[in-house]
């Protein structure tokens, strides 16, 4: 399996990799002619990015529809003394984003636009301006915060509540959650930045409100403070 391509400017984490791709191919059409980038290389960028952000939501979304399918799939073959018809789960894919005419994307996308970036860098008319503004021009790293944040929760049907959050730069993140009147629990660390907690309610078929936190790790030890907390109801 091929390794993460990792370079000065270029973020490490999947969407913000896709957001620096669609600034990089929207801000660079404008300095095509300046720097000498042809109309086909700016084309070839603008696939990439549709490609990229297209596999890390879209595809994303429709495989975690489709986890969540197959879960629902294989409780009801528990059911009760009312049967239901047997729905097969499916899998539903998004319509994939048309490249521009003559565009045919190849493996090691990365590579190449690491190839573009150093052949604008060498531009007699770049400036470090240019740079700053195309997203190509390496910052120092900031210090890893020492508080994590969660930024989202979402609730479906099966008592199943989807985490999202930021960690930082840290290596890890801590999930944690209470509900009823029970303490803290550990749920899970991961190099990730969402979770899937998919606990069975502590009554069965009724909701209940869970109250999250996050703390940061370096993959051995916990550091800094707890995020704030967030709370939801579940769905049953």
């Amino acid at each position: 399996m091929p390794k993460t391509v990792t370079y000065d400017y270029l973020p490490s984490e999947e969407g913000l990799r896709a957001a620096w791709l669609n600034t990089f191919a929207e801000r660079l059409a404008a300095y095509a002619t300046t720097l000498g980038v042809s109309s086909a290389d700016v084309n070839y960028l603008v696939a990439i990015a549709a490609a990229y952000s297209y596999a890390v939501y879209s595809l994303t979304s429709a495989l975690r529809n489709l986890s969540r399918a197959v879960t629902l799939f294989k409780d009801n073959f528990e059911g009760d003394r009312t049967p239901d018809p047997l729905a097969f789960p499916v899998l539903t894919l998004p319509q994939p984003p048309i490249a521009p005419v003559g565009v045919n994307l190849q493996t090691g996308v990365f590579i190449w636009i690491n190839d573009l970036v150093n052949k604008i860098r060498k531009s007699p008319n770049y400036t470090e301006a240019i740079g700053i503004d195309l997203g190509i021009v390496a910052s120092p790293k900031p210090p890893i915060a020492l508080k994590g944040r969660i930024t989202k929760l979402e609730a479906f049907p099966g008592s199943e509540v989807d985490i999202s959050f930021v960690r930082h730069g840290a290596k890890m993140a801590i999930i944690e959650s209470k509900r009823g009147n029970g303490d803290w629990e550990v749920l899970d660390k991961i190099a990730a930045s969402s979770y899937e907690d998919n606990r069975p309610p502590l009554v069965a078929g009724q909701p209940e409100v869970r109250i999250y936190r996050i703390r940061l790790s370096d993959g051995k030890n916990a550091f800094g403070d707890y995020s704030d907390e967030m709370s939801i109801s579940t769905k049953v």
